[in-house]
């Protein structure tokens, strides 16, 4: 897998990652303290979402963004 955009998002508004990812195909992935979430794009939709971490908080988030 090619990795185009790697660092640290702190500098991006929510909204501003929404308009990044818009329209592109691929994986995006975030770790944060123990969390991972991976959302699966195509044609800049949510197709497939998982989460992992301490507790349920980013898997409900990945369902809600895939709509699960």
């Amino acid at each position: 897998m090619r990795v185009v955009l790697q660092g640290s998002l702190q500098h991006f508004s929510p909204i501003e990652l929404l308009h990044l990812l818009r329209a592109r195909e691929g994986t995006f992935d975030a770790q944060s303290e123990g969390e991972h979430v991976r959302l699966a794009l195509r044609g800049g939709k949510v197709v497939e979402a998982e989460a992992t971490g301490p507790d349920d908080q980013a898997d409900q988030a990945a369902q809600a963004l895939h709509g699960t």
